[in-house]
């Protein structure tokens, strides 16, 4: 029966769980899904991390080339990211080319990538371990020494923080896919944890100032349970 509830209308089903400060998955409403980390599971990659935020996946994996690089940039590599929404995944995604969503979600970790705000992406490129490129200065010819291998330093760790808004009024922290379907509002917050270096707010219901100031500051608080779950993670594997 409740299923079925649940089914026919949603948003009723969760406001009878959000009267009494509760979310369907027992979680406070200001309470993070649980998170298991694995570093370096992908052994053909460069670089990978696999995360489970709930009931949720994601595996990222980092492969290095050589490329030329930009011409506002001759010095330095660039990173093309870019997030797959199979149909395994959920059937709300659709086989074929990549969907609307996902190429927003492409551009959107491409325009954060430069402060590297995204939890996955960090681990996996703290993972990272490149061979050796030396370039003939005479001839320009480039050797790579696969043998001598040097891992990647990441300079920051910016980590991605996202907030939903119910029925306009109600705020939920870290909402399921579910949630963000129902949600009348999305906010995310990406922060290093000294500096807030994006905030995404798609539209949708505005926020309250108090609102907002939780907003940020469950994302610093995730930002330091995510490092530490990140540093205690590369400690216990052999790389």
């Amino acid at each position: 029966m409740a299923d079925e509830f649940r089914t026919a209308q949603p948003k009723e089903y969760y406001r009878k769980f959000l009267e009494k400060d509760v979310r369907p998955d027992n979680r406070e409403l200001g309470e993070f899904r649980p998170t298991v980390l694995n570093i370096g599971s992908i052994s053909t990659a460069e670089g990978s991390a696999l995360i489970k935020l709930g009931n949720t996946t994601v595996i990222c994996g980092v492969k290095g080339e050589l490329a030329e690089p930009k011409t506002e940039t001759p010095k330095e590599g660039y990173i093309v990211p870019n997030v797959e929404l199979s149909a395994l995944c959920s059937p709300q995604f659709r086989p074929g080319p990549p969907s609307e969503q996902a190429q927003v979600l492409s551009q959107f970790v491409a325009d954060v990538i430069k402060n590297l705000g995204n939890w996955c992406g960090c681990s996996a490129l703290k993972n990272t371990a490149l061979p050796t490129v030396t370039v003939d200065e005479e001839t320009k010819k480039v050797e790579t020494d696969f043998k001598q291998q040097n891992m990647l330093h990441l300079s920051c760790c910016p980590i991605s923080s996202t907030c939903a808004v119910f029925d306009d009024t109600v705020l939920l922290v870290d909402p399921t896919s579910e949630e963000q379907t129902l949600a009348t509002g999305i906010v995310t917050v990406v922060t290093d944890g000294k500096n807030i270096c994006c905030l995404d707010k798609p539209g949708g219901s505005p926020l309250t100032d108090s609102q907002m100031r939780t907003c940020i500051e469950r994302a610093f608080q995730r930002h330091r349970e995510a490092c530490k779950l990140m540093e205690d993670t590369l400690c216990s594997i052999d790389r």
